[in-house]
C-alpha cells in the first residue's frame, strides 16, 4: 500500500483503524471534471478519495445545480445507499484531478458484519452527513440571495473577517443555490455599504451584515 492511499485511510473517519485485503481494493485516477458514481464497471463500490477534490451536486429537473458538499482527502463516497438499492439523486464532479480507492460493497458489508468498531464508525459518519445536509437544506431554503450569502460569509469568515472562497464564484453560487448575475448583485451591494470588502480572491467581512432575528438566533 502506498503512502498516498495509507494517508487518506488515516485521515478517513470511516476507515481508519480497519485492514482491508489489498485483493479487495483497487485505485483509479480521475480526470478534472469527470462525473463518477459509486458504479465502477459492473461492481457497486465504497470509494475513498486519496488525492485531490470533489464537488457534491443536486440537479433539479430543470437541469439547475446546487452544490451541496466539497469532498476532500479522507472523505468517502458510496456509503449513504450502502443497505439500499435505491440510487442516490446526486452528482459527484471531479473539482481537480483525482484519486480514489474502491472497495467493493459486498466486501465492505462482509467486513463491517465483523468489525462492530466500523460498523459505529459507519453510523456515525452517516448520523455526520444527516446533520450536515438538514443544514444545507435550511440554507437553501432561506428566502432570498441576500441572506443566503450574508449567512455564508457569517458562518465562514475565519477570526480576521477572512471569507476565502473555495473554488470559482460560479461554484460559490451554485453552492448557495442562487444564479451568478443575483451572486454578483449582492457582493457588489454588500461592498457598497461597507459591509465586505475584496482581499485578493477572498473576501473581508468589515462588518456583521443586519441579518433577520431567525438567522441570528441561529
Amino acid at each position: 500500500m502506498d503512502r498516498a492511499i495509507a494517508r487518506a485511510i488515516h485521515a478517513s473517519p470511516l476507515f481508519a483503524g480497519t485492514r482491508f485485503d489489498e485483493s479487495a481494493i483497487r485505485t483509479e485516477t480521475l480526470r478534472k471534471g469527470r462525473l463518477l458514481d459509486d458504479m465502477r464497471g459492473s461492481c457497486a463500490c465504497v470509494g475513498l478519495i486519496v488525492e485531490g477534490a470533489i464537488d457534491v451536486y443536486s440537479v433539479a429537473a430543470d437541469g439547475f445545480e446546487v452544490k451541496l458538499a466539497e469532498l476532500g482527502i479522507g472523505d468517502s463516497f458510496g456509503i449513504c445507499n450502502l443497505c439500499s438499492e435505491r440510487a442516490l439523486p446526486t452528482v459527484l464532479r471531479c473539482r481537480t484531478a483525482c484519486r480514489v480507492m474502491l472497495v467493493p460493497k459486498a466486501r465492505f458489508m462482509a467486513t463491517m458484519e465483523s468489525d462492530a468498531e466500523l460498523a459505529l464508525r459507519y453510523a456515525r459518519v452517516c448520523n455526520e452527513k444527516i446533520a450536515f445536509l438538514i443544514g444545507r437544506i435550511e440554507e437553501l431554503a432561506q428566502a432570498t440571495s441576500a441572506v443566503k450569502l450574508e449567512t455564508y460569509l457569517c458562518e465562514h469568515a475565519d477570526e480576521n473577517g477572512i471569507v476565502r472562497i473555495e473554488g470559482t464564484r460560479d461554484d460559490l453560487a451554485r453552492y448557495l443555490g442562487i444564479s451568478r448575475s443575483a451572486l454578483f448583485r449582492q457582493i457588489a451591494r454588500l461592498k457598497e455599504e461597507g459591509v465586505v470588502c475584496s482581499h485578493g480572491r477572498a473576501l473581508r467581512l468589515c462588518r456583521a451584515p443586519r441579518l433577520p432575528r431567525s438567522n441570528e438566533a441561529r
